[in-house]
């Protein structure tokens, strides 16, 4: 969004806000609880860091973005009560 110059004034107005609102309740699904980190990986290589954290990603995808949780983000972008009742 932000090296899409994707403002909180771009239309729909608002949707940037709620979106970053959405992903904060994605990312606390991803903390890390351990001393070691989510991506523990063996190699000292980054590429081979990078690429392992995408294939991860593009496992949890589907998981995070479905036709429920596009509903629920759009309900969101519209009304702040729908917002604040958006739990993952």
């Amino acid at each position: 969004m932000h090296a899409a110059n994707f403002t909180n004034v771009s239309l729909p107005v608002a949707l940037h806000s709620k979106y970053e609102n959405f992903v904060d309740i994605v990312k606390d699904n991803y903390k890390v609880k351990d001393g070691n980190g989510y991506w523990n990986w063996k190699s000292v290589n980054p590429e081979d860091w990078v690429h392992a954290s995408a294939v991860g990603a593009k496992a949890d995808f589907p998981l995070i973005v479905h036709d429920k949780t596009k509903e629920l983000f759009i309900d969101a972008t519209v009304s702040q009560d729908a917002a604040d009742k958006v739990k993952l």
